[in-house]
């Protein structure tokens, strides 16, 4: 029907629409606008976070591959002070832990390894501090913890990993029966990957 309104008579509807929904249009545009914008401005933030951090990660690396202990110590606190909240804060994490271990000092070890798995943003890397944790229990003979810190998977990936050391800690314990079925699940879960781990064939044939 509009199609026979004049050009006037299309002009005053609009107007009188534009009274009537205006103001809600501005808003729902204003709102989507700073929606939008917002957005943009968190992603660029984040990207520029992130490559922060990761020089700061590299910087790590490399005063630690000078053997420099106190200046690895103090980088890595830094970096999980600053970046709290991105990766490379839980791996600083797993390097301090790692140093930790190489000084002897156990406990120290297993607080960093534990910061891992309450904080770290990447399942992946909870996963590689409950397998570090777990080796650290059977250092203390602690093998009961052992078992438990790998009862939680994050990462189904490591399932070989976490099945093997399952295994590895059942035959400390004695319990050969357990650890022939663990190394039997870590081998299964091993059918789709390219990596050979010839240790754990051994492990198996050991107890056959």
């Amino acid at each position: 029907m509009t199609e026979y309104l004049t050009e006037t008579q299309q002009i005053e509807m609009l107007k009188n629409w534009w009274r009537k929904y205006g103001n809600r249009v501005m808003s729902l545009v204003l709102v989507a606008t700073i929606f939008y914008f917002s957005g943009v401005w968190w992603m660029s933030r984040q990207n520029a976070i992130n490559m922060q951090a990761s020089s700061a990660y590299e910087q790590l690396l490399i005063t630690m591959m000078d053997n420099d202990q106190s200046s690895t110590t103090i980088q890595a606190d830094n970096l999980i002070s600053d970046y709290t909240k991105t990766p490379y804060a839980g791996m600083a994490q797993l390097i301090l832990a790692k140093q930790a271990v190489y000084m002897g000092d156990l406990e120290r070890a297993q607080q960093k390894l534990q910061w891992v798995v309450d904080h770290a943003t990447h399942k992946s890397i909870q996963q590689i501090a409950r397998l570090r944790m777990a080796s650290l229990f059977e250092e203390k003979n602690q093998l009961d913890k052992g078992l438990k810190v790998l009862e939680e998977v994050n990462d189904p990936a490591f399932l070989t990993m976490i099945e093997e050391k399952r295994g590895d800690i059942y035959l400390t314990l004695g319990k050969k029966e357990e650890a022939k079925k663990a190394y039997e699940a870590a081998t299964k879960a091993l059918v789709n990957s390219t990596i050979a781990r010839p240790l754990l064939k051994m492990k198996l044939e050991n107890l056959n």
